[in-house]
């Protein structure tokens, strides 16, 4: 389809006030939609949302049926993280705009968000499965606050590296052997006085030259600092090799070396003059393998190489063998996380990602004037004009007819919820209540026209993209940096499953720590783990013995991609209840203490006729992800360059937002989605500046044009 469209009706769009369309209600979407609301350009925006619901991959529900307690369910595990700079500066926004009584249900910001401080990752060591537990610093800041300095030079963070690796060594001098306990969760065996005083020697070198990069030309004297840390790890593994039993002395050499070959290759790739997108050409753990001291991989096949993979869903197709991420989102990625967190590396949402982030939002921006159309499925872009490269229409399905405005919130104990399904007492066609309406397959009722000039003058388009080949595949044609964007941006299904559990964790048999979160752990696709059991008073649970869990554990992982993927994630659930839950839940097997399976009658079942035995597992949450619109976007090494900047879209009055397109950040979280969401609205109407979206240019080799330069 390709309409004329005149130079007068283009320019006639550009000035205010103006329509914008808005194809997606994720965090893309949606942090676009608040950029441009609070702008000082008057503009008429409009969200269309697919079904009923906003959040996109993030989006969670409440399960309104009586037997399951309105309970959240979640596309997988979410968390927050300090280093969210510009994503808490949003969230924060949104709330003061929302204006809660400070007594009412996560009223603030920092009442839906609080700081967790301990991590823990699986070690495999002999074949036994080992929980490693990292305490994590806090410091007093706020993430969103604008005063802080968040990001000093790259060598500044060299310089803390090497400061930590230092730190590190000087620790296993400790006589007590605990001095490294916080970092390696066991402590260590002193090492003999003769090896410590060569070691102390290096160490003294080490920072007399540290101190001289201050002062000095940089470079020259940088490589005398990073030779004399290579002849120290070279001599402490002659220390840590016959001890490497000891769990401590294991666990400090490959924290060590984990931080010596980052900075190692970031030193020999010189990313503090040419940034970090030339590394993600290669492999993170292929790149890491060059510069590491660790002839026998123990560092590399650690939890700390895989840490990127587990947590990016980083693996092609869904396969566990096939581990693929790029080493320059992933270093930039590691540096932002070891130092440039506010508050604490970890802020945990004290509901479901949907009431804590995407109802507040929601609320906000209807204050603000913006119209939200649920039921709207948008088919289709088509492109016209004299070049060609302006979309003139879009195809939108009409997926339901409501009666009158449709409210999509319920509340749940005060606090305003998305249900887990539509909320059909407000839906007057069509009847069935079977439709899943965010199934890209389910029926609609009519397909009708949006016009440019008329109905729009640009379009934000902010669905994942998987979705472009559908949707935008006029521009796919079109263009062929588009059509290299999108052979080249892989994806990767994911799943998730929720468990809620008569017993505590602790009675379960985990008595390690507290509350575990991110627990990745290689034995299961489901290889993060997340004690949620926080969440269970913001529930609707029954006072009744057996009837109200106790604990909350939720799992996520890559999906395999397989003809079926329902029967697919059946399977990997299975395996783990059989076979793989008494790692952390010892007690909460069949016989307890062994490898054998889960005892189901742990599990809480409130339906009407309770099932029996591994039947009780239906009545607990498995969520599968394999839409276009769910699919996660994937960082594969070699993808970056052919990623497209917000505003460098080659159309018209088209711009991109979302975790696949370029953003500054280019992986996937809630910040990278955030700034790619800012920079959509920057396009737009020149808000906010570039300089203002934090980090947008950090690393970055020649970053992208912008509305403001």
């Amino acid at each position: 389809m390709s309409e004329e469209v005149s130079d007068e009706l283009i320019a006639s769009a550009k000035r205010t006030p103006r329509k914008i369309a808005i194809v997606g209600g994720g965090v893309g979407a949606i942090t676009a939609a608040w950029s441009l609301a609070t702008s000082d350009t008057p503009v008429e925006i409009t969200v269309y949302q697919m079904g009923w619901r906003l959040g996109g991959k993030g989006a969670s529900g409440r399960n309104l049926d009586p037997a399951y307690s309105a309970r959240i369910e979640e596309h997988g595990v979410h968390v927050w993280s300090g280093l969210y700079e510009n994503a808490f500066r949003a969230m924060r926004e949104a709330y003061e705009t929302l204006g809660r009584a400070p007594d009412a249900p996560l009223a603030g910001t920092f009442d839906a968000f609080l700081p967790h401080d301990v991590i823990v990752l699986d070690e495999l060591w002999k074949g036994q499965w080992l929980p490693w537990v990292v305490r994590l610093p806090t410091n007093a800041q706020l993430p969103g606050n604008a005063d802080a300095a968040l990001l000093p030079s790259l060598w500044a963070f060299a310089t803390e590296a090497v400061r930590f690796i230092t730190g590190i060594i000087q620790g296993l001098f400790d006589p007590t052997g605990t001095a490294l306990a916080d970092k390696t969760g066991t402590p260590t065996t002193r090492i003999d006085q003769g090896h410590q005083s060569v070691l102390l020697t290096l160490v003294e070198r080490i920072a007399t030259q540290l101190a001289l990069v201050i002062t000095e030309a940089l470079v020259p004297v940088w490589r005398v600092v990073l030779a004399l840390v290579h002849e120290a790890l070279e001599l402490l593994w002659k220390i840590v090799e016959p001890n490497l039993d000891d769990t401590g002395v294991r666990r400090a050499w490959i924290m060590v070396n984990f931080a010596f070959a980052n900075l190692r290759g970031a030193t020999v790739d010189n990313v503090f003059e040419h940034g970090f997108d030339g590394l993600d050409e290669q492999d993170y753990r292929a790149w890491l393998a060059k510069y590491a001291a660790d002839d026998n991989n123990l560092m590399l096949d650690s939890p700390w190489a895989y840490f990127m993979y587990d947590a990016e869903f980083a693996y092609v197709d869904g396969d566990t063998n096939k581990p693929d991420i790029g080493a320059g989102v992933s270093l930039r990625t590691l540096i932002r996380m070891a130092f440039t967190w506010k508050g604490a590396l970890i802020w945990k949402m004290q509901a479901g990602m949907g009431d804590t982030v995407f109802a507040p939002f929601y609320l906000a921006l209807k204050k603000l004037g913006v119209k939200f159309e649920y039921f709207r499925r948008v088919k289709s872009l088509h492109l016209g004009g004299l070049d060609g490269c302006t979309v003139t229409s879009m195809e939108v399905e009409l997926q339901a007819i409501t009666k009158g405005e449709y409210d999509p919130l319920v509340t749940v104990k005060g606090l305003p919820c998305w249900p887990s399904d539509t909320l059909w007492d407000q839906i007057e066609e069509p009847t069935d209540r079977a439709i899943d309406f965010e199934d890209p397959a389910s029926p609609s009722l009519e397909t009708y026209t949006l016009t440019f000039g008329k109905d729009y003058d640009a379009i934000v388009l902010a669905t994942p993209v998987a979705t472009l080949p559908t949707i935008a595949a006029e521009l796919v044609a079109k263009n062929p940096r588009w059509k290299a964007m999108v052979e080249h941006t892989k994806t990767v299904r994911t799943q998730g499953l929720q468990l809620w559990l008569k017993p505590t964790a602790y009675e379960l048999g985990w008595t390690t720590m507290g509350q575990p979160l991110l627990s990745g752990f290689h034995r299961s696709p489901l290889n993060t783990w997340a004690d949620m059991s926080y969440l269970i008073n913001r529930e609707s649970w029954p006072f009744e013995a057996g009837r109200s869990p106790l604990n909350l554990a939720y799992f996520c992982g890559p999906l395999l991609t397989t003809p079926d993927p329902i029967v697919e994630n059946e399977r990997v659930v299975t395996e783990l209840l059989r076979d793989g839950i008494g790692w952390q839940f010892p007690n909460a097997t069949v016989p307890h203490g062994s490898a054998g399976p889960l005892d189901f009658s742990l599990l809480v079942d409130n339906r009407p006729e309770p099932g029996e035995g591994e039947a009780r597992v239906q009545a607990q949450y498995l969520r599968v992800n394999y839409w276009p619109s769910e699919l996660f976007t994937l960082s594969v090494h070699g993808s970056m360059k052919h990623r497209i900047a917000p505003g460098e879209t080659g159309f018209h009055n088209l711009v991109i937002a979302g975790d696949w397109t370029d953003n500054g950040f280019n992986i996937g979280n809630v910040e990278a989605t955030t700034m790619s969401g800012m920079l959509a609205s920057n396009a737009l109407v020149g808000y906010p500046k570039r300089k203002d979206i934090l980090g947008v240019d950090f690393g970055r080799s020649k970053p992208p044009r912008s509305a403001d330069e």
